[in-house]
């Protein structure tokens, strides 16, 4: 591999990580960011913290999140999501953002379907150890105040190793 140059910082925000399913799509991602940083070479992204709680509940049903609103177009935009299946084994959730745009009494019914992954922190520290980086924080969101059960994201910070 060639050790040209390279990056001293990769960021990978708004949890695009948890779109990588499988543990070989996961350890690709990775290799490919060590890649491309240098010795020492920050990487930064952040996926959400699991509530099992929360996910063990039923969210097959349809919940508004963004109420509608006007679009420049003079269309009209609002947003609902659901989560029609759990798979616990892999760790995903089935993912629907429906999208409701309105033209005058026209409605279009627009659904975005994608699995989401989520990770607890000591798998997340295994997976970047396996990819050649070490963890150097973790933290329980963006203002690096510390990861508890209540937290809403896991930030990592993890740098690659010589």
């Amino acid at each position: 591999m060639d050790e040209g140059p390279g990056f001293t910082l990769s960021i990978a925000p708004f949890r695009i990580l948890q779109h990588l399913v499988t543990p070989a799509d996961q350890i690709r991602c990775l290799a490919g960011v060590r890649q491309h940083l240098t010795p020492g070479g920050r990487f930064v992204f952040d996926v959400f913290n699991p509530h099992f709680l929360l996910m063990a509940q039923d969210r097959s049903v349809e919940v508004e999140d963004t109420p509608e609103r006007l679009l420049p177009d003079g269309r009209y935009i609002r947003r609902t999501t659901r989560v029609p299946r759990m798979r616990w084994v892999e760790q995903v959730s089935d993912v629907e953002l429906i999208y409701y745009v309105r033209t005058g009494t026209a409605v279009d019914r627009v659904v975005q379907a994608f699995a989401m992954r989520w990770y607890g922190p000591a798998e997340l520290e295994h997976l970047l150890a396996r990819a050649g980086f070490h963890l150097e924080g973790v933290y329980g969101n963006f203002d690096r105040s510390s990861l508890r059960d209540e937290s809403p994201e896991i930030v990592v910070v993890a740098a690659r190793a010589p």
